[in-house]
């Protein structure tokens, strides 16, 4: 039997490898060796079985590091969302993961400072006529690229827009995971329900958990269907003269979810001073990795301890103390 003659471009040279099609083939390949490894890790928490606002925030902190560390490489995630990060299992395990690469693309990290040009622009213009005359399918020739990927609530405003896709987007999605966490939880699960999930490897049951809620209605559009009004929704949280109006809804969800009056102060600061970082004029702002890392290091420090009660860590050290 005769198979076709398929060509192999530049990025599918590593699935060549992995399926081995002929041994003529790999050795034309700059590889080392011809063996593919599997490597089997730990289950990780989904962030809905977080501990403690305390354990929530040291999970972002670090995906937010290994987000850094994928773009050093040379990676682009393009999907960050509450759904894609997972926590560790146990208290001295790295507390947070990117996971879900379905929608990586090789990347090369672009200066805060760079700006858009006029060519860019009339390009991207072009781009959005040929969508319209003729959507790209999967019957179209060619390499096959989404105007836009991620998920609608966590979408920057530029990619909602159809702008093009760097790392301060996924930045500015961290702060989005951020901010709709505090207004979709109502603290943890008890205790025993923690541990009792942590047992089962943490599948999901039925029923949605009772310490989650719908978010404020003046959030709820940043889900539409409509991508340019979900744009002109979530741009209005970087409006100066909006700001308050938004805040004082983010503050009341706040008030009626999460008990401790010390823990509801200390939240909320935590979104300003994110806020702050994100909100310029035209926001929001190109944010680095590390300026972002440094405000949640800065809170940690400030918060050094859950308050009492508020820490739901099932997992005990050597003297019979609860974790962090």
């Amino acid at each position: 039997m005769l198979y076709p003659s398929i060509p192999i471009n530049e990025e599918d040279r590593t699935r060549e490898v992995i399926r081995a099609f002929t041994d003529s083939q790999i050795e034309r390949l700059p590889i080392e060796d011809h063996i593919l490894q599997v490597h089997r890790t730990e289950v990780r928490r989904p962030v809905m079985y977080f501990w403690s606002a305390h354990d929530f925030v040291l999970g972002l902190r670090d995906a937010i590091i290994g987000h850094a560390y994928l773009v050093d490489i040379g990676i682009l995630h393009r999907d960050v969302s509450e759904n894609n990060i997972v926590l560790g299992c146990h208290p001295k395990d790295t507390r947070g993961y990117n996971m879900d690469l379905d929608m990586a693309i090789p990347y090369r990290p672009q200066p805060s400072s760079q700006p858009r040009d006029l060519q860019a622009i009339l390009d991207e213009a072009k781009l959005e006529l040929k969508r319209k005359k003729a959507p790209i399918t999967s019957q179209t020739s060619g390499p096959f690229k989404a105007g836009r990927t991620g998920t609608t609530p966590y979408m920057s405003i530029r990619v909602l827009l159809g702008r093009g896709h760097t790392h301060f987007d996924d930045m500015e999605s961290f702060f989005y995971v951020l901010l709709l966490f505090f207004l979709s939880y109502e603290g943890p699960m008890s205790k025993d329900d923690l541990l009792q999930a942590h047992e089962r490897g943490f599948t999901l049951q039925f029923g949605r958990p009772a310490h989650i809620h719908t978010w404020p209605p003046a959030f709820l559009p940043w889900s539409v269907e409509d991508t340019a009004k979900a744009a002109d929704y979530k741009r209005a949280l970087f409006d100066l003269e909006r700001w308050d109006d938004y805040l004082n809804k983010i503050v009341k969800s706040i008030k009626d979810r999460w008990g401790h009056l010390h823990l509801r102060e200390s939240i909320i600061e935590l979104i300003i001073d994110c806020w702050e970082l994100f909100s310029i004029q035209n926001g929001p702002a190109k944010v680095p990795h590390q300026q972002f890392v440094d405000v949640l290091n800065r809170w940690l420090e400030a918060n050094k301890q859950p308050p009492q009660g508020c820490n739901h860590c099932p997992f005990n050290d050597a003297n019979g103390k609860q974790m962090v």
